[in-house]
């Protein structure tokens, strides 16, 4: 009965410790080969930042410049701004499908070309995009705003056209200023939102009316000749089948209600200070 007993004690003791074995070899390879393909792609090429900044596959990601990791040593943030990087995005996918632990990726202030990959959709666990100020062309990819827990996104300053797909309620910041979007304004949730900037772009038609009564100002929609609504001073005209007025005047006392809390692209956040996602 004894030897009976300490069978098992055994046997519950290999699955206890089983159940505690550290990633494979071949997963922690894989997940270094797709990062250190990422930052080549990014780089364009160049194996100067794989020196200085340890990407390699003979080292620990968590060490590398501009890599954080939570405290099972799984990568969940990468932040590289100036650095001139003057590559691509193109190895997003393989880095999302092995890397899924990533929840911030923050790429602004580089020379970063091509277009957004849809492949970016497969990293379901970001939270903060950033990749402002860069030279990125094309459209915005549907997969990008369908990302279930995205809650900041940043794509000012670049080249990016099209129109914006529509927009997710859990998003909070929305800075898109200085691009050549078209199409109308996406029906986001306003309301939850801090921050939000679609200046200097080739929108048109009337101004969602949850962007208005929520606070932000003209400036946020400025440099769109075809906008119209509150916050901005032109007035949309009424529908062909509409007889009555009241409406417009209802939007004219909301604008009216709301104009001293219009003053900026931040709702009670000073402009001086960038926001959480970092610039």
């Amino acid at each position: 009965m004894a030897a009976l007993q300490f069978t098992f004690f055994l046997l519950l003791l290999f699955i206890s410790m089983a159940t505690q074995i550290p990633p494979s070899s071949s997963e922690t390879e894989a997940a270094k080969q797709s990062l250190v393909k990422f930052m080549e792609n990014l780089s364009g090429g160049s194996t100067f930042p794989t020196r200085r900044f340890g990407w390699n596959m003979t080292s620990d990601p968590c060490n590398w410049l501009g890599v954080e990791c939570d405290d099972s040593q799984s990568v969940v943030s990468i932040s590289l701004s100036w650095f001139r990087f003057a590559g691509t995005l193109n190895a997003a996918e393989s880095l999302c499908t092995v890397v899924k632990s990533i929840t911030v990726l923050s790429l602004p202030n580089n020379t970063i070309s091509g277009g957004i990959p849809d492949s970016l959709g497969s990293c379901t666990g970001l939270r903060i995009l950033n990749l402002g100020n860069n030279r990125l062309t094309g459209s915005m990819p549907d997969s990008i705003l369908r990302l279930p827990n995205l809650t900041g996104l940043v794509i000012s300053d670049n080249e990016i056209s099209g129109e914006v797909p529509d927009g997710r309620p859990s998003l909070r910041h929305f800075l898109a200023e200085n691009n050549r979007l078209s199409g109308r304004i996406p029906e986001f949730d306003f309301r939850a939102m801090d921050w939000f900037n679609v200046s200097n772009n080739e929108f048109g038609g009337p101004i969602p009316v949850g962007a208005g009564s929520s606070g932000f100002g003209a400036d946020c929609f400025a440099g769109n000749p075809g906008l119209c609504g509150q916050p901005v001073s032109s007035s949309c005209p009424p529908p062909a089948s509409s007889s009555a007025p009241s409406a417009s005047l209802g939007l004219t006392g909301l604008g009216l209600g709301m104009v001293m809390v219009m003053v900026s692209c931040s709702l009670g956040i000073s402009l001086v200070s960038p926001p959480v996602f970092s610039f």
